[in-house]
Parts: C-alpha cells; structure tokens; sequence
C-alpha cells in the first residue's frame, strides 16, 4: 500500500499545482487503479498507471509499477513496453530489471533476458535465473560459473548458507562431474545426505586410481551419471573424453550410447560406435552398444549378431545373455531365447534379477508359464523376499494363469515394500481393469505414470489409460 500512499500524494501535487492538462483524467485513473488493485484486477490497474505514467511524464518511477502490474496480469507485452520506457528513462529499479529479465523469457527472448538479469549485478535471484537459463540452454561451463557465483555471493554478503545451498552444490556437483570431474567432490560432498544421488557419483569418482588420465576420469563420471538417468551430462562427460583422447574406444561407444537418450539424430549415435568399432573391432561396450543401437532400430538380425560378439568377449556376464534372449524372442525364436535366459541364471544363480526376467519372459510370451516361468518367479522370492520385484514377478505369473485374487495380493505386498515401485502399480492397474474396478485402475495407472523411470512403462500405463476415453 506505500506505492498506493506516495501515487496519491504526487497525483494531489500535480492536479492541484496544474502539472498536467487533464487533471480530471489522471485523478479518475488513479482511482480506477485502486479500484483495480482492490479487486486483483491487475490488467485493468496495468492499463490506468500506464495512462498515468503517459500524462505525466516527469514521474518516470510510474512506468515500473505499470510494468508491475502488467506482469500480474501476464499480460507480458503491456509489461515489456512499459519497463523498457522505465529503463530508457534511467528509471529501472534493479528489481524491476529482474522482472524484466522475466517477461524477456516469457516472451522467448532469453538473450535480452540473460542481458538484463547480468544487468541486475550481484543478485541471488538474478544468479539463480541465469543459472536456469543457462542450463536450459546446454551451456553447462557457463551454468557452472553461474552457481559458483552465488555460492561466492552468498559467502561474501552474509557468511549464511543459503537455504538451497545443497541443492546448489548437488546441481554444480553434476555439472562439474560431467565437465571437470577433478573438481567436483567437494559439491558433491557438500550436498550431504540431503541429496543420495550425489553419494553414487562421489563414490565413483573417489574409486578412480590417484594420477588416472583425464579421459578415463570422464568415462567414470559419464558412466555414473548415466546410471542416474542424467543423460544430457553424461553425453557431455563422454564427448569431454573423446576430445580429451580422440582414439579412445570406449569413450566413441558411451558417447554413441548417450547419443540415442538425447535429442541428437540417429546418424550421430552410428557414426560415434562406428568410429569406436574401428579403433577397437574386439570392444565389448562397443559390440554391446551397437547391438543396442540396431534393436532399436528394429534390425534385430544385426543387432543379433554384435550380441553375439559381445558374448564371446565377456561369456561371464550374464547381463549379455539377457539380451540375447531379448532379442531371440522378439524374432520369434523362443526355444532358443529360454535357452539364454537360462545360461544368464547358470552364471548368477544367486542373483534374484534373472529368474524375475526369465518369468518375465515366460508370461511376455506366453511360453511355458507353469512349468517354467512359475517355478523361476518361486526361487525369484526365496532368493530376496524383501525386493519388490519379486512379488510384482510372482504377481505377473498369477495374473497370466488368470489367478486374479492372488495377483492383486502380490502386487499389493509389492507396494507396501516400496509404494513408488512404478511396474506394481502398473500391473495392480492391469489387474482392476480386467475386474472393472476403473477407480481403483485410473489411481494405479496414474501412479505408474508418476513414478515410472522406465518410457516403456509410462507409454503402456498411457495406452491403458485410453480404455477410460472410449
């Protein structure tokens, strides 16, 4: 209420000393303005100070508030000509510089929007936004200097954390992780328990041998960041490494990987494994990352044969065996699909993950549910009871051989062991719709949707969903 105060007490000046040739227009605008503001009717408010502002030209402070208000209103095109008319006449308060930072980026013009937030100076708010767009943008070197700033700003001022400050050392902790490993641990560190993501990538940067070459140290950090599902940061990770030691292998083959779960085109993630199958024709990630690459190109002979190769170098690997049951599979080949998910359990017989695949498979298929893929989602329990997993397993058995009773029990013990596990919620869904039970179906498949990491899991909980739109 203080601007409406001091408005009313320079607007009574004006009229009453004759500053301006309508004083009758200017007084019923003003209190057009407050009867705006009393109402939350922002745009009516922006329209009269901008009336005001324009009949009297000497109080140019006017403008901010119309752009103010303008920008309640969202009005962003009112707010663009009215703060700008405030800055050309040297009258933009920093905080009206911030706001026009805002309606920059409302409007898409995020490099006047960067130029005015610099403008603000040592600001918080300004650095937070910069640090947004510059993100944004992919243009992770200057985000970093974006956060350290604040961080300096924040130690310089006051001495106080700031009250997001382990998020800010999580975020620049990732960045630095993807761009300059070597200073990324004490961020990581910083960001404390408050963020566990930041302990997995700690870890495998503190596992990395003392004196590692800069590219092997990228590899890491790619790779743990890629096990976070931050993707974008481990492409940039990766292509810091292949700059770092362009006939470097491995790098070509996670960069080629990374490529597919980004916005780059398929032509870039073929040419990134060919380039690391020519440098190393015996590289299992790259045998391994291109065979992925043809299965999602839907060429599952090619893709057959780079699994194949893969196996030959690490026959120790179980994971290899899966996707060479996969990819069996969806050729048709079920016989000898079994046959793979079986040599995966003979080489982990004790790791629960690969009997909950195989029955998997077996309920996917519809091949040998009972004599197989039952007993498979059994030892699944037996081996790690407490993993939810192994119920949704089980859970998905039963509701293949049409027990939907038990079904929905499994299921439901599988949440009350971790109520975000996105596939039970996926399959309680499945289960209510069979029972028309389109309530309870619609909250699951939601769920799914919600806590899913996995797209094919939200595309399928989306496809169900469109049962409640016929």
């Amino acid at each position: 209420m203080k601007i409406l105060l001091r408005l009313t007490i320079i607007l009574a000046l004006g009229i009453l000393l004759k500053f301006t040739p309508n004083p009758y227009r200017v007084s019923q605008n003003f209190r057009d303005t407050q009867t705006a503001l009393a109402e939350e009717d922002f745009q009516t408010a922006a329209e009269r100070m901008v009336d005001i502002a324009q009949h009297l030209p000497w109080r140019v402070e006017l403008w901010e508030s119309a752009g103010d208000f303008s920008l309640r209103a969202g009005d962003y095109t009112l707010a663009r000509f009215a703060y700008e008319r405030a800055d050309e006449a040297e009258a933009l308060t920093q905080a009206g510089r911030l706001s026009l930072g805002d309606v920059y980026r409302a409007l898409g013009e995020d490099a006047l929007a960067g130029e005015a937030w610099e403008g603000v100076g040592d600001s918080p708010q300004a650095l937070r936004r910069l640090a947004t767009l510059h993100g944004e943008g992919g243009d992770i070197p200057v985000t970093i200097t974006d956060l350290q700033r604040l961080l300096a700003l924040a130690s310089r001022t006051h001495g106080e954390p700031l009250p997001d400050e382990a998020e800010i050392h999580y975020q620049l902790g990732l960045l630095l992780a993807a761009h300059d490993p070597a200073e990324a641990l004490p961020h990581l560190e910083a960001a404390g328990n408050l963020y566990p993501p930041a302990g997995v990538l700690e870890q495998a940067l503190r596992d990395v041998p003392a004196g590692a070459e800069a590219a092997y140290l990228h590899i890491v950090a790619g790779q743990a960041l890629a096990s976070l599902d931050e993707w974008s940061l481990a492409q940039h990770a990766f292509q810091q490494s292949v700059t770092a030691r362009e006939d470097y292998a491995e790098a070509w083959a996670y960069l080629g990987e990374a490529l597919q779960h980004g916005e780059e085109n398929d032509q870039a993630a073929l040419e990134a494994l060919q380039k690391a199958l020519t440098l190393d024709p015996d590289s299992f990630s790259a045998n391994m990352f291109t065979a992925l690459y043809w299965r999602r190109q839907g060429e599952l002979m090619d893709a057959l044969g780079y699994f194949e190769a893969a196996a030959e170098l690490r026959p120790d690997l179980p994971e290899v065996y899966v996707e060479l049951g996969q990819t069996l599979a969806a050729l048709g080949e079920l016989s000898d699909a079994e046959a793979e998910y079986r040599a995966a359990i003979a080489h982990a017989p004790q790791k629960a993950e690969y009997y909950h695949l195989l029955a998997q498979f077996c309920v996917q298929y519809h091949h040998k549910v009972r004599e197989l893929g039952l007993p498979a989602a059994r030892q699944g329990m037996w081996l790690a009871e407490d993993d939810p997993a192994s119920w949704d397993a089980m859970g998905l058995v039963m509701l293949e051989l049409e027990d939907e009773f038990n079904a929905e029990r499994l299921f439901l013990r599988a949440l009350e062991l971790d109520p975000l596990y996105a596939m039970a919620h996926l399959h309680l869904g499945m289960v209510y719709l069979y029972q028309e039970e389109n309530t309870r179906a619609h909250y699951h498949l939601n769920q799914a949707i919600s806590f899913a990491t996995n797209p094919a899991v939200v595309e399928h909980a989306q496809y169900l969903l469109g049962y409640f739109e016929e």
